[in-house]
Parts: C-alpha cells; sequence; structure tokens
C-alpha cells in the first residue's frame, strides 16, 4: 500500500512540464506565426476556417460525472482534480469550436493522466528523452518509459501521435459521412496539439535530462508566473484577469523529417543548460556529460551573510547564466562542528531568479520557433487542381520555403491522388464517393504537374450537392508519411 501512494505522488508531481499554462501560451505565440504559413493555406484551401467541431469527443474518456464520453470543451468545464488539470484554472473565450481551440485543448490535454498508455501511469511519464543517455526516456521504479520521441512518433497505447494525426488527416477527408470527416478533422487538430506539446518539451532542461522533478521543477515554476510569479510567459488566474506574457521568437524551425524537430532541440537544450537536480553536473570535469565545468566559468563571490557565499556559473558560448554556486559555512544546530557545504543550483532562497530569467530568454523562443516549424512541416504538402476537359491537372504547389529543402515537399513515387466527389440531396447527409484512384509512377516536385484522366457523367454531376471534387494525396511527402488535400 505504502509503494502505492508513493508512485501515486510521484506521477501526480511530474505532470506539470512547461506547465499546461505555459505550454499553451509557446504554441498560442506558434500558431500566430504558422497561422499565417501552411496552416493558413490549408484552412483557407479547404474553407474550414469556421468549421464547428463543439460537439466531438475526447475519445477514449470515460467519466462518472459525465457519463461514457465528454466533449473537449465539456472536459475543461468540468472538475477533473484526479487528472491533475483542475489546478491550473483553463479557461477558454466561449467554446472549444474552431481548429485553433482544438490545437490549444491538444496542447493542454498531452498532460492529463487519461487517457494514456498503461492503466497506472499519465501520458506525462512518456514525456521525456535524454540525448546524452542513448535516447532513453525516463525510468520510474524499474520501468523504463517509453522517450518522448517514441511515444510523439507512434507510441504504444499513443491515440494522438504523429502517424495517428497522418491517417486522421487523410480520413477527415476521405470518410464517406460528413459526421466521419468532421471527427477525424477534430482528432487531427487535436493531435497536432498534442505534437506541440511534446515538442515543447525538448526546450526543458529537466526533460532532457532525465529529471523527473517530483517537486515542481523551479524553471518550470518559474516560467508559469502568476500572483507570486515573475514575468510570467504563461496563462494564469487573477481574479478575472488571464495575463500573457511576451517572449519574441525566432524563424520557424525546418527540418527534413518530424524526428529532427525533437532530437535536435533535445541535444541543444540537454548540452547547454541544467535542471535543479541535474545542476551538479556544473561542478563535473567529465567530457560525458554537458554542461560541465570546462564549459563554464564562475564569478567572484557575494557575500550574502551568515557564512553563506554566492557565485554564478556563466556558459562560455553566450555568456549566460546556467547555475548558482552556494559555499556555506555554518555551524550545525545540534553539534559543535563546521562543515562546509558546496553545491550548484539553479535558483536559492534568497529569490533570485536570475538563471531562470537567462534559460527563458533563450528557451523560450527556441520553443515557439520549434513548434510554429513543425505545424509548417505537418501540413507542408500542397497541392493545386485545374479542371480540364478530359479530367484535372495536379500542381504541387508546396512552399519549399517553409521547409528545410524542396525534397521535403515532393511527392513520392508510388504515392496515390484519389478524387472523391459528394452525393446526395444535400451536403449534410451527401456521402463521399471516390470517383478515381490515380497512383504516381514518378516523384512530383514542387511546380511539377500530372494530368489525372476522368469522366464526370451527367448522372454523377447532377447527384453532386457542390459541384465540386476533392483530391487527397496520400504518401510519403519528402522523407515520411503525409497528406495534402484540395479542392
Amino acid at each position: 500500500m505504502k509503494k502505492s501512494a508513493i508512485i501515486i505522488f510521484i506521477m501526480v508531481s511530474i505532470l506539470n512540464a512547461w506547465e499546461v499554462t505555459t505550454h499553451r501560451a509557446i504554441d498560442i505565440e506558434a500558431l500566430k506565426i504558422a497561422g499565417e504559413q501552411n496552416l493558413k493555406a490549408f484552412v483557407d484551401n479547404m474553407q474550414i476556417s469556421d468549421e464547428d467541431y463543439i460537439n466531438e469527443k475526447f475519445e477514449g474518456y470515460s467519466d462518472n460525472k459525465v457519463g461514457g464520453g465528454i466533449t473537449y470543451f465539456n472536459y475543461f468545464k468540468t472538475n477533473h482534480s484526479s487528472d491533475g488539470m483542475a489546478e491550473h484554472n483553463l479557461t477558454f473565450d466561449g467554446n472549444i469550436r474552431d481548429y485553433q481551440d482544438l490545437i490549444e485543448a491538444g496542447t493542454m490535454l498531452e498532460d492529463a493522466v487519461w487517457p494514456n498508455a498503461f492503466s497506472f501511469n499519465g501520458r506525462f511519464l512518456n514525456h521525456f528523452y535524454d540525448p546524452q543517455q542513448g535516447g532513453k526516456g525516463l525510468r520510474v521504479g524499474g520501468f523504463l518509459c517509453q522517450s518522448a520521441v517514441v511515444w510523439a512518433k507512434y507510441g504504444a497505447g499513443n491515440a494522438y501521435s504523429y502517424t495517428n494525426a497522418v491517417n486522421y488527416f487523410a480520413r477527415g477527408f476521405t470518410e464517406v459521412s460528413l459526421a466521419e470527416r468532421t471527427k477525424y478533422q477534430a482528432k487531427m487538430f487535436v493531435s497536432v496539439g498534442h505534437i506541440m506539446h511534446l515538442i515543447n518539451d525538448m526546450n526543458v532542461p529537466a526533460h532532457t535530462r532525465s529529471d523527473p522533478h517530483a517537486f515542481h521543477e523551479p524553471f518550470e515554476k518559474y516560467m508559469r508566473g502568476g500572483e507570486n510569479g515573475d514575468k510570467p510567459i504563461g496563462f494564469y488566474v487573477k481574479g478575472s484577469t488571464i495575463a500573457h506574457g511576451n517572449y519574441s521568437s525566432n524563424a520557424p524551425s525546418t527540418y527534413s523529417q518530424f524526428d529532427t524537430y525533437m532530437t535536435t532541440e533535445a541535444e541543444y537544450t540537454a548540452t547547454h543548460f541544467v535542471s535543479e537536480d541535474t545542476s551538479s553536473s556544473l561542478l563535473s570535469t567529465s567530457n560525458e556529460i554537458h554542461p560541465n565545468s570546462n564549459d563554464v566559468f564562475r564569478t567572484d563571490s557575494q557575500d550574502l551573510g551568515d557564512g553563506v557565499y554566492k557565485s554564478y556559473y556563466i556558459s562560455k558560448e553566450n555568456g549566460r547564466k546556467l547555475g548558482i554556486h552556494i559555499q556555506s559555512y555554518m555551524r550545525e544546530t545540534l553539534a559543535p562542528l563546521m562543515y562546509t557545504g558546496d553545491l550548484a543550483s539553479t535558483s536559492v532562497f534568497d529569490g533570485d531568479n536570475s538563471v531562470l530569467e537567462d534559460n527563458a530568454q533563450e528557451l523560450i523562443p527556441r520553443a515557439i520557433a520549434n513548434a510554429a516549424g513543425f505545424v509548417n512541416y505537418f501540413f507542408r504538402g500542397r497541392m493545386k487542381a485545374e479542371a480540364n476537359p478530359c479530367g484535372v491537372t495536379v500542381t504541387n504547389d508546396s512552399d519549399d520555403s517553409l521547409v528545410a529543402s524542396p525534397d521535403v515537399v515532393t511527392f513520392g513515387e508510388s504515392g496515390r491522388i484519389n478524387v472523391y466527389y459528394d452525393q446526395g440531396q444535400d451536403i449534410n447527409t451527401a456521402e463521399r464517393i471516390k470517383l478515381t484512384e490515380f497512383v504516381l509512377k514518378k516523384s512530383l516536385g514542387k511546380n511539377k504537374k500530372v494530368m489525372i484522366p476522368f469522366v464526370i457523367t451527367k448522372e454523377i454531376f447532377d447527384s453532386m450537392p457542390e459541384k465540386k471534387l476533392t483530391l487527397v494525396y496520400t504518401g510519403k511527402i519528402g522523407n515520411e508519411a503525409g497528406v495534402s488535400v484540395t479542392v
């Protein structure tokens, strides 16, 4: 019984990565950028900016208070203290109804206890990736959790992985009924939010240095801010006011495949920053872990009084503060024995948050840029279709300036372009029917065209409530599976 109590306590304490509120703030800033780039192109092309997803459910969630299912919006309205979400006082302006609301919801739901991979843990246990330990995930007792990279891409039990998001993307435009298409579109957007959350965590030192930070890691707590915080980037509730900090962003990251949005940032964060419980590496002379004593220098000590002295560890690379050194010469209360305490920390009892602020000035812009870059990557494939007397001409209309190279937006050989029409009395009850399938005989690079031949009979034309076709590409886009849609 005691072991169970300890495990549950640790899990709930681990829950807060950047803190849910900070994740939300980072990803809202990221969506401001991507929302004017590939995401905007997708939303505008498919005319879904005003789509209403308010009735879509957080599938797999079961709650005795609400019955067998719950909408995303009602989930946040309901008190879910057992999920560790209630303490954040999460609010939305109005209902969770459009695509951006769903992405925000996914960003926050990634820290929910349920649904999860195994019955005894939460999703947050799979939010760790340590590149200096061979890319391992978090170890809890004798159990090694899935690494954040594995969990994000195709993790066991993760309904909101990258692999599933790509599948939902395709099904969101190919399912027979409008209700099913709407459901999968919602799941795609929510999945994008879940993945953005995991990408954010790669700019948190604790998550890239195998530090479970059981009592709230100082950096994450500081960035949450709030009534007792300093310069919060995150949302917090103070009466009826929701405040939001302001950190500028770098240009969106551009990588050639999904994994790299996580591994590259994790490598940088892990080797350039420390968390509270791994700050001892700043005292180490070993080159097997960074940053170490060879990567930093110490400032002159400040006398804080009572035999306590403070100095800072400064990065030789960029001059930022990485840690605080505390040296104390104090008399123990129960024995007349002098001792020397010598330790490294990221924040101290006297309220010195300057190290945390220095960390934030670099890591927050990187987190925003990396999340924005991922959204551009996910919606990287663009098509343009032009009708002709014999069918339709499809052009790869992707913007290669938003990705690592033109190859990343190339539609792969053997990829399929399916052409659909809707058949029925009106668009709400019509069924989506496949008209034809075209298999690419060679890759289709940016600005390249391909002709898809077909004939629409008068009978088919007359049965269409809207006189338009939907084209869906599935297959490789660049190095891995992707989807592109157009009308």
